[in-house]
């Protein structure tokens, strides 16, 4: 399965060990497009909006094959951000060495990294059970149960959200404040300059065979942004998500039903395979104020990324900050962040309460309802989404959108392609940024007429009808 990446870096081969033949394959990008011998010491720069490097081997006499591909945990050393993808060729051992490529980017002030694992859970859990900044109930649909289990919890829910039990398909959460002080955690980045100077960074492009001018480049950008590191938590400035209109003795009863939900066990899966999309989220005025979150703040699409074999995304956007270079951010300058699941069919299937203020860098592991990212997938579809080889990530136009657009994608001119492959396949339409999701040969997806000359490009699909 393809990795998904987003903007600038610079890929090393930095360890191999196998018998194959190994190579990677950059496409999508705007510059550094390519296929690449695995070569040790090997290294290129890309640059691009949304692309992706996909490790591929072949075994004696046969055809170039994808590895199984496994993302690292990332870190900063000497204000280089760095992490590596392992690859597995299938060969005579199981070990994630075959191929191991290097990431690496000059961290700044305006660089946000985000990375983490993604489950689902199922079983005796009410509330998300990754969440322990509020209490969350990931949808309408649960507050039956929520109601019938802890029915002290009801006169809350209903001066927080009147009327939501009324909006079953609607899948913004509720957020439930605990009233404990909000601490955020991760690494955040002050820099000299908001970005890695531009012109040393273009030079590299035509020279992605020389590691050494690589190597040189990069650490003049190191030396131009001075980037230091704290590695401390700060205060953020966090949604009070109503707790100003809860008594103590209210907040006192969400605080032992929290306690009490602690002792519930959930079922937990890794999730290979999703599709996530990426929104910075801005705060409406009663929000602000201090209301309870209503999700119909002004939202802004940054990107996608797909979890690997093992659930694993990464995921890399920039926010210019407000203030000039050298200063530390206040904390309301910092991006609250939305991460959604996209399902077949261009279906939001899940979308998570806001991440407040989030760090340069912030670990971010997600949890999923189990039965609404998979109401809409047998058991066949999630094996191939577990397979996917082939992700194509093209150019997408993400642009700032209202609460009026969310949840629901509506497409009012429509194409329908089959995808007649032999694994699975992700688009990102040019035109409009939707994401088209292919889980299965065979698999069918309505596509906006603005995006069908891109698709009808692409040989493993096939155009069905037009509306």
């Amino acid at each position: 399965m393809a990795i998904t990446m987003q903007g600038s870096w610079t890929l090393r081969v930095k360890g191999r060990n196998a018998a194959f033949a190994q190579r990677f394959v950059v496409s999508g990008a705007t510059a550094g497009n390519g296929t690449y011998d695995g070569t040790v010491g090997n290294a290129i720069y890309v640059s691009g909006a949304q692309w992706t490097v996909n490790i591929q081997h072949r075994p004696t006499g046969q055809a170039w094959r994808d590895s199984a591909q496994r993302i690292g945990l990332p870190g900063v050393m000497g204000g280089l951000l760095q992490f590596e993808i392992a690859s597995n060729d299938g060969g005579l051992d199981d070990d994630y060495d075959d191929l191991m490529l290097g990431c690496s980017l000059p961290a700044s002030q305006s660089d946000y990294v985000v990375y983490g694992a993604v489950k689902t859970y199922s079983g005796a859990c009410l509330f998300n059970p990754g969440r322990d900044d509020y209490i969350v109930i990931d949808s309408p649909q649960r507050l039956g149960a929520v109601r019938a289990r802890h029915p002290q919890l009801s006169d809350v829910v209903e001066k927080l959200y009147p009327g939501r039990a009324e909006h079953a398909s609607d899948v913004t959460p509720l957020l439930i404040p605990t009233g404990l002080p909000n601490v955020a955690v991760g690494l955040l980045f002050q820099s000299q300059h908001l970005r890695a100077p531009e012109p040393e960074l273009a030079a590299a492009i035509g020279k992605n065979s020389d590691a050494t001018w690589l190597d040189q480049v990069e650490g003049e950008a190191l030396n131009a942004l001075q980037t230091t590191i704290k590695r401390v938590p700060f205060k953020p400035s966090p949604l009070k998500a109503g707790v100003g209109r809860l008594s103590h003795g209210e907040l006192e009863t969400i605080a032992k039903i929290r306690d009490a939900a602690i002792r519930f066990r959930c079922h937990m899966e890794s999730a290979p395979g999703l599709q996530l999309r990426f929104q910075e989220y801005g705060r409406t005025e009663g929000e602000r104020g201090g209301g309870p979150y209503s999700g119909r703040g002004l939202r802004e699409d940054l990107g996608l990324a797909v979890t690997d074999e093992l659930g694993n995304y990464i995921f890399r956007f920039r926010r210019a900050p407000q203030e000039a270079g050298g200063h530390t951010l206040a904390a309301s300058q910092r991006p609250d962040l939305i991460v959604q699941v996209l399902g077949t069919s261009l279906a939001l299937s899940f979308e998570t309460a806001p991440y407040d203020n989030i760090a340069n860098l912030r670990r971010i592991d997600l949890c999923v309802p189990h039965a609404q990212i998979h109401a809409d997938r047998g058991a066949e579809s999630d094996r191939a989404s577990q397979r996917a080889g082939d992700v194509a990530n093209l150019h997408p136009s993400f642009r700032a959108i209202g609460p009026a657009s969310q949840p629901d994608l509506v497409l009012r001119q429509r194409t329908v392609f089959e995808y007649v492959g032999a694994t699975a396949l992700m688009v990102v339409g040019p035109a409009t940024g939707c994401c088209y999701r292919f889980d299965r040969p065979g698999a069918k997806v309505t596509v906006d007429l603005r995006d069908r000359s891109t698709l009808a490009g692409i040989s493993s699909l096939r155009m069905q009808q037009a509306a």
